[in-house]
């Protein structure tokens, strides 16, 4: 199977400090793939350097075989999307004019949308839930329903490949299981998803494949159905791990602080 878009061995530094070292993974057609791990363990250092917003100091990354930067701004719009952290918007955009604009790779400069873009675009609210929000400024809606309009926006431009920087912070116990669930089904359907998360259960329960930071490096890759390492887990977290199986036999895991003993 062709890889989509690949990161060897990369590393980023900003302003001297190195962020991610030596970092490997590959993203295939249907990949879903979960990336985990503490704060500042370089989860959205990989995201950004994997989109091409932060440069590689070292290593390179690949989209559909070639480097990211031989490819033209557009081209890169139209194979993958990111969608960041940060839901901020400082203008009173519609929510349709926002996922619109993710449809702007497609349209040429001045050109009408055409059946198809209309198409694109309101599947992508239908899928996110925000159809009914189409006509609201996004000044005036919550975190979690920004976090779902931006993601409707990525998706209206029918990318390759999906980036997802903590896609469910912001949103209640529904849509969050509803955001897992749209990435297992966008796998499903052939693109590859990364998603970055602090929900290593729901992760682990939606996406096959997990990757797990510490301190910059990759500490484990594997399939998620596997059980991971307990000593890895207490390593990268700094907690202690109680491992259980799930009503279908999914491994399911609790976390104790050290210092608490239960």
């Amino acid at each position: 199977m062709s890889t989509l878009l690949e990161a060897r061995s990369i590393s980023v530094s900003r302003g001297g400090c190195p962020l991610l070292q030596e970092a490997t993974l590959s993203l295939h057609p249907s990949d879903f793939v979960v990336i985990a791990g503490p704060n500042g363990s370089g989860k959205s250092t990989l995201l950004r350097a994997l989109a091409g917003i932060w440069p590689v100091s070292a290593g390179e990354v690949l989209l559909e075989g070639q480097p990211l930067a031989s490819h033209s701004r557009r081209q890169v719009a139209r194979l993958l999307s990111y969608v960041p952290q940060d839901t901020r918007m400082d203008f009173g955009f519609t929510v349709r004019e926002i996922v619109t604009m993710g449809r702007h790779p497609h349209i040429a400069r001045f050109a009408a949308e055409t059946t198809r873009d209309r198409d694109a675009i309101e599947q992508g609210m239908a899928l996110c839930d925000v159809g009914h929000l189409r006509n609201r400024s996004v000044n005036t809606l919550s975190g979690g329903e920004r976090q779902r309009v931006l993601i409707a926006r990525c998706l209206a431009a029918e990318p390759r490949c999906i980036l997802l920087d903590e896609p469910t912070a912001s949103l209640d116990l529904e849509h969050a299981l509803g955001i897992f669930a749209l990435a297992q089904r966008l796998a499903s359907q052939g693109r590859a998803v990364a998603m970055a998360t602090h929900d290593l259960n729901s992760g682990l329960r939606f996406a096959p494949l997990v990757v797990l930071l510490s301190q910059g490096r990759v500490a484990h890759s594997g399939p998620s159905g596997d059980a991971l390492p307990q000593s890895v887990l207490e390593q990268v977290f700094g907690v202690r791990t109680e491992r259980l199986t799930d009503a279908a036999g999914a491994p399911h895991y609790l976390f104790h602080r050290k210092d608490i003993h239960t």
